[in-house]
């Protein structure tokens, strides 16, 4: 997956990005990083980890039980709780309702098979050894209710990268950026802000 995010910069003519990843999307973006150091201008890395524990490995065995086994509405009943903290459900069920409502109305549904081997690259990731070879500007932040990928993976993840900075948003979960997109969109903005341009 990092090679198809080098490959669609080489498509596009573009030399030196400013790269932001969340979830698993944080996981390429660090190999992406260490493998094309050149290529990364900045680095976010948002609600994810350097590597799993016994804990997000037990999360993962069961989002992929779950998979097998559900139909996809009774499959998002069930999983995105882990996505969304207790106070979006309590205050926001219109947006628990438009993700379900989306999601199962894609035209282009991820395949069972899509999904397990999705599972099995965030479950493979660890990167943990290699990590303080990045340099760029790095940017890690977690939403206080996370239980994806909670708060101490996030310092885990900013203590192993030379001079990374490290912000918590309150009151969210995994769905960071939907649950509380201005405050998401502030952190990310105010960081590029503070980098040079690619």
């Amino acid at each position: 997956m990092a090679g198809d995010v080098l490959g669609v910069l080489d498509a596009l003519a573009v030399p030196r990005a400013h790269l932001l990843g969340l979830s698993m999307g944080g996981a390429i973006a660090q190999e992406v990083t260490l493998v094309a150091p050149t290529r990364v201008a900045s680095l976010q890395l948002h609600a994810t980890w350097a590597g799993g524990d016994p804990y997000l490995q037990a999360v993962i065995a069961g989002a992929r039980l779950a998979r097998r086994h559900l139909e996809p509405e009774a499959f998002l009943q069930v999983f995105l709780p882990w996505v969304f903290s207790a106070e979006t459900y309590a205050r926001r069920p219109d947006l628990i309702a438009s993700v379900t409502r989306q999601t199962l109305a894609n035209p282009y549904p991820q395949s069972l098979h899509g999904y397990l081997r999705q599972a099995e690259a965030v479950a493979g990731h660890d990167a943990r050894a290699r990590l303080p070879a990045i340099r760029c500007p790095t940017l890690v932040t977690v939403g206080t209710e996370d239980l994806l990928t909670p708060p101490r993976l996030g310092r885990e993840l900013a203590a192993l990268i030379p001079g990374a900075r490290y912000a918590v948003i309150e009151g969210v979960g995994h769905g960071v950026n939907w649950e509380a997109p201005e405050a998401f969109n502030r952190r990310c903005l105010e960081f590029l802000a503070s980098v040079e341009s690619p």
